[in-house]
């Protein structure tokens, strides 16, 4: 990974979210997405997508954030603690492990808030699905005989719960593997910028 282009992860973080952006106005336009929204009536895609749109915004939050400390490192003049890094390992007395683990930390610790949203999605596609499949099994308990009304208003609210079982179960794994593409990527910068610093001479931080 190249890392002497200025922002290379802000670039990467708008093209990705242009390809995201592409698939959601393609949906739209082919009147995909809008009967999967309407048609859950307990809104849980709704939150799939807002939490979606959450980690995605997160994402591109921490895309800056390590352009900047990328910046900050050919300058060491605007980020504070990978300069004190770079002066504490000159010391002989340092532990370097504990110091690695401490920059490792600064550097992707806060992408594990997004991968907890990308299993919230998974989690809330799994609970669309049993709430439609629940509903779905407690459509029969009121059918007492076989007459074509009761048949037609049975099929009726089974096709109902089955869409909400199968929405909210795309709409959660389209979402998981949308954000889990982007913190995979944003780890493999953070870990490619760790060991960039890593590689540095240690009297790189007495200047």
């Amino acid at each position: 990974m190249n890392l002497s282009t200025p922002y290379l992860s802000v670039l990467y973080w708008l093209w990705f979210m242009g390809l995201v952006g592409l698939g959601v106005y393609i949906s739209w336009d082919l009147h995909v997405l809008q009967p999967m929204i309407t048609t859950d009536t307990t809104r849980i895609s709704i939150v799939i997508l807002l939490l979606g749109l959450a980690g995605l915004l997160h994402g591109g939050y921490r895309a800056y954030f390590l352009a900047r400390q990328q910046q900050a490192l050919q300058t060491l003049n605007r980020a504070i603690p990978l300069h004190t890094y770079l002066q504490a390992r000159s010391d002989p007395s340092t532990n370097e492990t504990l110091l690695t683990e401490q920059l490792a930390e600064y550097l992707r610790g806060a992408h594990q808030t997004g991968w907890f949203i990308n299993g919230m999605l998974i989690k809330l596609g799994l609970l669309g699905t049993v709430i439609g499949f629940v509903m779905m099994l407690t459509s029969l308990d009121g059918l007492q005989s076989l007459d074509i009304n009761q048949l037609q208003t049975l099929m009726q609210q089974m096709t109902k719960g089955m869409g909400i079982a199968l929405n909210t179960t795309i709409f959660g794994l389209i979402g998981s593997l949308i954000l889990g593409i982007q913190y995979l990527a944003l780890d493999r910068y953070a870990d490619a910028l760790l060991m960039h610093i890593l590689q540095l001479p240690k009297t790189s931080g007495s200047h």
